[in-house]
Order: C-alpha cells, then sequence, then structure tokens
C-alpha cells in the first residue's frame, strides 16, 4: 500500500464538511423558504414537509456512505489524488440531484395544500435601506488594509532577501511534507506569493461589495425585526470576509518568509499549517450560516414593533425561481439577490449583468489555476 494518509485524511474531512452542511442547509435558510419554495412560516414544522426532510437525510447519509467506502477502497490499494478530486464532484452533483427531488417534493405539496391562495401578498421595502447599508451594515472597508500591508511587506521580503537566496528554491509540498516544486533562481521568484495574495484580496473584496450590494429582503409579517436581522446579517459575514482574506494573506506571508529562508518549517509542517487555516475558515463559516441563518433569520432581535401575524404573506415569487437555485427575474433590477438554500448570495439571470456575471465567474473559475501557475 502506498502511504497517501494525509492525502486521504484531508480527503476524508472534505467530504464531512460537505455532508454537514448539506444536511443542515434546509434549517438555516429563512423559515418561510423550504427547498428553495416559499410556504406559510407557520407550516415549515408540516408533516409532510418533515417527511420530505427525513427523506433528504436519509439520502445524504446513503449517498454519504457510498463515497466513504469508495475512497476508503482507493486509499488501502493505490494513490489518487484526480480520482479523488473526480469524487468530490461526483458527490456534490449526486447532493444537488437530491435537493432538486426535495425541491419538486415541497412545490407538488404546496399546491396540494393551496398555501397562500387565501391570504393577501404584498412586497415589503423599505426605501432607506440602501441609503445607510454601505456604513451601517458592513464592516469598515478599511480593515482590507491590513491585507494590502502584508502583501507589502511580503514584496520586501522577496526584494531584502533574494540575493541570498541558492540557485534552486522548495517553493511547493506535497502532502507527505516532500518537496515537489522548484524555481531557478530568478526575480519572478520575489512575485510568486504576492500574486497569490493580491488574487485572492480581489475575490475577498468582491465577496464584500456583493454583500453591501445584495437586495434586502424583509419579512412581511415582522418587516422592523426583519430588517435589523438583516443588517447584523451582512454586517457578520463582510466581518467573515475581512477575517478570511486577513487569514490567508497571513499564511501566504508566513510562505513567503520560510521560502526565502527567514523563517524555518517543515515541508510536512508547512502542509499541517495549511490544513489548519483551511479548517478554521470552513469551521467558522459553517458555525456563522448556523448562527446567522439566511438573511439573519436565526438571529435573536427584540422587535418591540407589533407583527402582522397571518394576514398578510410574502410575494409568492417561486415563478421567477428555477429549481430554487436560478433566479430569472426581467423585470427586477437588482443583480444580486440572496440565496433560497443555504446562506450566501447569487445573481438574477433575468437581467444581461447577471448573466455576464455569471458566465465571468466560470470562466474564473475555469482558469484560476493558470492565473495561479
Amino acid at each position: 500500500m502506498i502511504n497517501n494518509t494525509e492525502n486521504f485524511i484531508f480527503n476524508f474531512c472534505v467530504f464531512i464538511v460537505i455532508f454537514l452542511f448539506q444536511i443542515a442547509k434546509p434549517k438555516i435558510t429563512r423559515k418561510e423558504i423550504y427547498f428553495g419554495i416559499r410556504i406559510p412560516e407557520n407550516e415549515r414544522d408540516n408533516a409532510l414537509l418533515k417527511k420530505v426532510y427525513n427523506r433528504y437525510l436519509i439520502l445524504n447519509t446513503v449517498i454519504f456512505g457510498i463515497f466513504i467506502v469508495i475512497i476508503m477502497y482507493i486509499f488501502l490499494n493505490y494513490y489518487a489524488s484526480i480520482e479523488y478530486t473526480i469524487l468530490i464532484l461526483l458527490y456534490l452533483l449526486f447532493t444537488l440531484i437530491i435537493y432538486m427531488f426535495s425541491n419538486k417534493k415541497v412545490f407538488k405539496i404546496k399546491q396540494k395544500q393551496c398555501w397562500n391562495s387565501e391570504k393577501k401578498q404584498i412586497v415589503t421595502i423599505d426605501t432607506n435601506f440602501s441609503k445607510d447599508k454601505s456604513t451601517k451594515s458592513l464592516v469598515s472597508p478599511w480593515w482590507f488594509f491590513v491585507s494590502v500591508l502584508m502583501i507589502a511587506i511580503t514584496f520586501y521580503i522577496g526584494f531584502k532577501y533574494y540575493n541570498f537566496l541558492p540557485e534552486i528554491v522548495p517553493t511547493h509540498w506535497d502532502f507527505a511534507g516532500e518537496v515537489n516544486g522548484n524555481m531557478i533562481k530568478s526575480s519572478k521568484i520575489i512575485y510568486v506569493i504576492p500574486k497569490f495574495q493580491v488574487v485572492f484580496l480581489i475575490i475577498f473584496f468582491g465577496l464584500y461589495k456583493v454583500i453591501g450590494w445584495g437586495k434586502q429582503q424583509l419579512n412581511t409579517s415582522s418587516p422592523q425585526q426583519s430588517k435589523e436581522k438583516n443588517k447584523r446579517f451582512r454586517y457578520i459575514w463582510s466581518g467573515y470576509m475581512v477575517f478570511a482574506a486577513t487569514i490567508i494573506n497571513l499564511f501566504f506571508l508566513y510562505t513567503n518568509l520560510i521560502i526565502f529562508q527567514v523563517a524555518q518549517l517543515s515541508g510536512k509542517s508547512m502542509i499541517i499549517l495549511l490544513i489548519i487555516i483551511i479548517s478554521i475558515l470552513a469551521a467558522v463559516f459553517i458555525y456563522l450560516s448556523i448562527y446567522t441563518g439566511q438573511g439573519g433569520s436565526r438571529l435573536k432581535i427584540k422587535d418591540n414593533v407589533a407583527s402582522n401575524g397571518n394576514k398578510m404573506l410574502d410575494r409568492n415569487d417561486d415563478k421567477y425561481w428555477k429549481f430554487g437555485i436560478f433566479y430569472i427575474n426581467k423585470e427586477d433590477a437588482t443583480i444580486f439577490i440572496e440565496k433560497r438554500f443555504g446562506v450566501g448570495w447569487t445573481v438574477n439571470l433575468g437581467r444581461m449583468e447577471g448573466i455576464l456575471l455569471a458566465v465571468g465567474v466560470g470562466i474564473l473559475i475555469l482558469i484560476f489555476p493558470y492565473i495561479l501557475n
């Protein structure tokens, strides 16, 4: 048996994280949204809906078990890093199919129960929200200056210690901690790590801006409370983007110190450090997702304003959501809107800007490895 224990452990943990997040998703979406379908909030504990979730949980658990057995077989027989990647993509595909099956079931239940048909449906909007969200709903963008400062320090290290480098410089390590990547000494090595830092800084700052641009969604039954939850939700997640950008750039800064031999750390220790950082980011992401819920729906906020009760419901906009995933509404000028399943934002594919953004992100994902090469 080839010793690929570290690779196996890493991929095993990836599967566990995906599995836990998938089974938590239905619980962290807005209370009026169930598997991508808008329902009356007081029907969330409906026995039929619980049955859908239980089936969703069982299917996800079975698929998870099957894939764990497969990666165990790969681990016990041969080294297969590419196969692990393919398995993760296939696993995500199967979980998507399970979700779509659940989405269809909830839609049929909603039709059969005639929910929303006898109650007035309205849309609640706060026209002042967009005026103050950039200053009150997000952490200060100046926190990203910490990452900028670290990039500057990384450049400084490169220029200062370049002359002390050997002719062959180790720059990459595998899961066993062995060097599997080198660079011939040249001025290009000064820009290797800063390039990574700049790319990730742009990504996280872009996500930070999307949080501010995202469409505000208020719950008709308690609009004031919903507004405060949404503001706190954006503030928390904008803070996470700053945190993620900072910790990743800090890791790259330390990596640069090792490459230029200012600091000493074994290759295996570097891999362990990377796994720890990824684990921290994933753990914080999952914790915040469960703590806040989509749009801040799980946050506890006192509300002194009387609730509208069940007299009015949010507008039934299911027709704009394909499978509860793709938002297509030509009449909506908003580009960014909250996801209906899970936590985060998506784009309005009914607008050309949204289509171009979606295509651009897809292309970026495909060429991302070449950008960093």
